[in-house]
Order: structure tokens, then C-alpha cells, then sequence
């Protein structure tokens, strides 16, 4: 089977696509609605719980409450509405959409049958489906329904588009899954940075926009675009960037590069237009962090970590105190996590906890190689001040601090 998914922040649009097809006959879900007024209004029922309980909270609304999800098997394999039910039922349970409001559309417009699950994020208690896992979760779980319903195995066109996450990014990922769900990680897992660039890209090009457009829409979600433009005007290729991480379109996978934007993901490209617009940003990538081969930029940030967090707790601990300001950063001690800020911007560069011998982020650091080596720099320091050579900053490193 193939799963595309999409996650937006409007209801009526989707509905109106999915439904607004000759041959799409509504076939399952649990609403009476049948017109996308009809269910639109419906889906308030979800919306209004979430309002109220992030009331109760005092924390801010979901915006991105609208899941999206065609299912397809292959060529030559046609399936009952009682199988797609039965199907999309099972699929939205593995996805954890086990309390939610969903319809099922079947369409006939193309070789491959398939349907549409249009559901809302918020469950009917409030609660938000986690979606930060979605595209690895639906490849297991398409495995598994191929299996259990005897269907073809095909590889879903994300899978073919896509770079596939490194074995690192892999490690980390399960690593901090496994720590989170024993209770020794506060956060639940952090996708890299290029699969978050990745989703993004997806989320804003589902309707086909121009290439103008779609690079206003990625600014907005906090995707900066920056082409490289040739001295003949023409342009040669896109980097994207996200928390100060750039990746060229072409290690993002195929469907990311400035030609495969046209053919995956049907963007529009008018150069007379769209090269006037792009002309207008930077095309300089040389002084901002470049990913690395393997793409694996959280790699880069716990290595930095695991230099970066030692030698802040020990400095901490010889000056024998749990918080330190000084002229160009602060660090603290917070509740067994050490926390690191730059004056400059405000901005966190770490939080890291000692876990199972060894330092690791809590949330993502945001450390450069400027920070690292400002850093090193104070080993001399702190051996002055404990009589310690510079590989003894360890010994100090799960020291719990008054």
C-alpha cells in the first residue's frame, strides 16, 4: 500500500477537494455530515474541546488540527468498501487517531484504487494526535496491513522521493524514544532537522503553488529559501535552512531539488516571475552551518553537546556554585539539567542532562563552533582552579550541585 499525507490548518478546502470529485462516493467514518459545511461545522465539536482544555491549561491552540491521508494499492488490486473500512479503521487506530472524527472517501480517478481520510487531530477529549512520527509510524503500519489483508507490498512514493534518515539520526531517534518512554527523558524524541524541512516542503506544496509562493508560504513556517543564482540569471539550485541548518534540495531527496519540486511535487516554476522574486534573498551559503555528507546535523549537535556540557558543569563545580554569569553567556543548574544561554541573542544554545554515563540534549542545542571553542578555552581555567588536566573535566560531570 501507499499512504501520502498531509497535515493543514483548514478543514473546508480539504473537504471540498475530496469531496468535490465526480466519481467520490463517501463510504465510512464516524460523522453524519455529508457536505463539507455540513461536516465542517461538525468537526467543531473536537475544535471546542481543545479550546477548553488549553483554556484550563493556559496553553496556546493547535493551529494544525486537519490530517489528510489517501491510501492506494497497487495497480490491478481493487478492494471492497467493506475492506476500505475495515482498512482505514485499522489504520487510524495504529496512528493513534483512536478517538477522533474522521470520513472516508473513496475516488475511482486514477489506476490504482484508493481512498481519502480526512480527520481532525484533536481528539474528542482535547488531546492532540502526536504527528511528529507520522511517516515512519505509517510505513510500519502499512506493512503490517499489507500482511494482515493480503495485498501487494509497494513502496510509497516518499520513500522513493525522500533521503532516507541516516543510521545516526536512527540510533539517536530510538535511543531518546526508549529513555523518553521509560521516564528518563522529560521530552518526547525530536525529529532531525531535514525530515522536519522535509514535512514543511509537503505541508505547503500539497496544492501546487507557484514557486513564489511556495517559498513566501516556507518562510512563513519558519523555512528559509535560498537560491543560488548563476551570473546569467538563471537559477541553479535551492538550499533550504532551519534553525541556522542548511541543506541543499538535491540531500533532502530527489522530489527537493529545484526539478524534482516540478515533477513530485507539481510546483509551478515560471522563471521570468519566480527568478525576480528569489533574486530579491541571498544566495550566499558559505557562513552559516552547511549539514554534514550524512546529513545528520543532530549528530553534529550532540557531539558538541557531549564537549560543550562536561566542561560548564565542571567549571560550575569548581567555582562551587550551581549558577554562573558571565560576560557573554549564563549557565545553570535547573531541576539536574544543565542549561546554557548566549547574552548576544537570548537564545538557548543548550539543555542537557547526564543520563547512563553520558551527556545528551534535552532539547536541541543550538551550539556553533565559535560556542565549542570559547569553551575549550576554559580548561586551562579550571585546571588552574582544581589542579585538573584536561581530559579529569569528566570526573565532574554527574556531580549533583547544591
Amino acid at each position: 500500500m501507499i499512504a501520502k499525507q498531509t497535515i493543514g490548518d483548514q478543514f473546508y478546502p480539504c473537504l471540498n477537494y475530496v469531496l468535490s470529485k465526480q466519481d467520490a462516493v463517501l463510504i465510512g467514518g464516524n460523522m453524519e455530515g455529508e457536505t463539507p459545511a455540513q461536516l465542517v461545522e461538525e468537526f467543531q465539536l473536537s475544535i471546542q474541546q481543545h479550546h477548553r482544555l488549553k483554556a484550563k491549561e493556559g496553553k496556546r491552540i493547535t493551529q494544525k488540527m486537519v490530517y489528510h491521508a489517501s491510501l492506494s494499492v497497487p495497480i490491478g488490486q481493487r478492494l471492497s468498501d467493506k475492506n476500505w473500512q475495515s482498512i482505514s479503521h485499522d489504520y487510524l487506530r495504529e496512528m493513534e487517531f483512536d478517538d477522533n472524527q474522521y470520513v472516508l472517501v473513496r475516488h475511482g480517478d486514477t489506476q490504482h484504487d484508493h481512498c481519502h481520510i480526512v480527520a481532525c487531530r484533536l481528539k474528542l477529549d482535547g488531546t492532540v494526535v502526536n504527528s511528529s512520527w507520522n511517516y515512519y509510524r505509517a510505513q510500519k503500519v502499512l506493512r503490517q496491513l499489507e500482511i494482515a489483508y493480503h495485498l501487494d507490498p509497494v513502496a510509497s512514493s516518499w520513500e522513493i522521493e525522500r533521503a532516507a534518515p541516516s543510521t545516526g539520526q536512527m540510533r539517536r531517534m530510538m535511543k531518546e524514544k526508549v529513555r523518553y518512554e521509560q521516564g528518563l527523558r522529560l521530552l518526547p524524541p525530536i525529529e532531525p532537522v531535514n525530515r522536519r524541512i522535509q514535512h514543511v516542503i509537503d505541508e505547503e506544496s500539497a496544492d501546487r503553488p507557484s514557486l513564489t509562493q511556495l517559498v513566501k508560504r516556507l518562510r512563513n513556517s519558519g523555512v528559509e529559501v535560498l537560491p543560488k543564482i548563476s551570473q546569467t540569471g538563471m537559477i541553479q539550485g535551492l538550499t533550504f535552512e532551519l534553525e541556522g541548518i542548511r541543506f541543499p534540495g538535491y540531500k533532502l531527496g530527489r522530489a527537493y531539488s529545484l526539478p524534482g519540486l516540478q515533477k513530485y511535487r507539481g510546483i509551478h516554476f515560471e522563471p521570468e516571475l519566480d527568478i525576480v522574486a528569489l533574486q530579491l534573498t541571498t544566495t550566499e551559503t558559505d557562513n552559516a552551518d552547511i549539514s554534514t555528507d550524512d546529513g545528520d546535523e543532530f549528530e553534529v549537535q550532540q557531539q558538541r553537546t557531549q564537549i560543550v556540557a562536561p566542561i560548564v558543569a565542571a567549571y560550575l563545580a569548581s567555582l562551587n556554585c550551581t549558577r554562573m554569569r558571565g560576560n557573554h553567556y549564563s549557565a545553570y543548574w535547573e531541576q539536574l539539567q544543565l542549561v546554557l544561554v548566549r547574552h548576544s541573542d537570548g537564545i538557548q544554545l543548550m539543555r542537557a542532562a547526564y543520563v547512563d554515563g553520558e551527556w545528551e540534549s534535552v532539547e536541541t542545542s543550538q551550539l556553533t563552533a565559535e560556542d565549542v571553542a570559547h569553551f575549550e578555552k576554559l580548561f586551562p581555567i579550571i585546571g588552574h582552579l582544581m589542579g585538573l588536566e584536561k581530559g579529569a573535566c569528566d570526573r565532574f560531570s554527574d556531580m549533583e550541585l547544591d
